[in-house]
């Protein structure tokens, strides 16, 4: 686990929040930490690369831009893993893949436009000329009941943002120039005094359009918040369960915002079932420091909402790891 000092701990924490839309957002970040801009810029650049922080970039809501996502649970013979995990890594739409101790073993999310066939795009992905997939399932999300976590680093260690929780139903109208702010923001932004400005001169328009727009697009939902993501096995939370919970069409709204008030569940969905193939349509996942941690909020989480049949899923391998490029050629 990379040594972080308070001050690496209190600019992770507030790296996390919506980055400011003024001309000099760094500035604004180091007053409130009591330091120079140019040393928190140091300190920044230092953490993207020691790869404590993945990116920072804007959190884009696909289903407000025309896209469609979906979980994929695939069973894969033990000895074809690596083959049939490296042709759906290849995959642009595949942003999340990884390897879980159940008989469905490897897990994927695709995100596709919404005027593509999702099952065919998920069959053609794993039309394998021989035995290597014995069977997978397409779960989509039916209903978001939390999505987002900000790691903490002082007594509390997690926090969740109640802005969170999203609508990805109804697609909005974007113009040609909040399609070219999407593509901008998307990528990781340059760490120096006036990054919105160098954003701006790029796309040929004002720094003051570019906040306008922006604007826009958080309170539309189409961007989430413009944040960094960041790296939690490098500051120790090394593991990750996706805890599955049978429960009632009756109590899933209930079930699924009471659990998503547990600040270690960073994800929460109602998904489709496949009835002798998979019944559990609540889908929660617990971020700890060990596997006996997350067995124990699981349990918790399970006794909360009265759930005795529930499954946890470990990730024992991550396969692919990383963000969509939405709205490019």
């Amino acid at each position: 686990m990379y040594p972080l000092s308070s001050i690496d701990k209190y600019l992770l924490e507030e790296l996390q929040n919506d980055f400011p839309l003024v001309s000099k957002p760094y500035k604004i970040i180091a007053e409130k930490l009591n330091i120079s801009e140019e040393t928190l810029i140091e300190k920044t650049k230092n953490l993207c690369s020691e790869k404590i922080i993945r990116n920072i970039s804007a959190i884009i809501n696909a289903g407000k831009i025309g896209f469609q996502s979906t979980l994929v649970a695939v069973r894969v013979n033990e000895n074809q893993i690596d083959n049939v995990a490296q042709r759906i890594n290849t995959h642009p739409g595949v942003s999340h893949n990884y390897l879980r101790n159940h008989t469905y073993n490897i897990w994927f999310t695709l995100t596709i436009k919404k005027d593509k066939d999702l099952v065919k795009e998920v069959g053609d992905l794993l039309d394998f000329s021989g035995k290597e997939v014995i069977d997978y399932l397409i779960l989509p999300s039916v209903r978001t009941f939390k999505i987002g976590v900000n790691f903490r680093f002082s007594q509390k260690k997690y926090d969740h943002d109640k802005n969170e929780t999203i609508d990805d139903k109804g697609e909005i109208e974007l113009s040609s120039t909040d399609k070219e702010i999407i593509n901008k923001v998307q990528d990781n932004m340059d760490i120096i005094s006036e990054p919105w400005k160098k954003i701006a001169s790029s796309l040929n328009i004002s720094e003051g359009l570019l906040f306008e727009r922006i604007q826009y697009l958080k309170k539309s939902g189409a961007i989430r918040r413009i944040s960094a993501t960041i790296n939690h096995r490098k500051v120790g939370i090394l593991f990750n369960a996706m805890c599955c919970f049978k429960v009632s069409e009756e109590q899933i709204i209930s079930a699924g915002i009471k659990i998503s008030e547990h600040p270690q569940l960073t994800h929460c969905y109602q998904r489709k079932i496949f009835p002798c193939k998979w019944d559990y349509p609540l889908f929660a996942m617990v971020h700890a420091e060990s596997e006996n941690e997350c067995e124990i909020i699981s349990q918790s989480l399970s006794q909360q909402i009265n759930c005795n049949d529930y499954i946890i899923l470990f990730s024992t391998k991550e396969l692919k790891k990383e963000r969509i490029k939405y709205l490019t050629d």
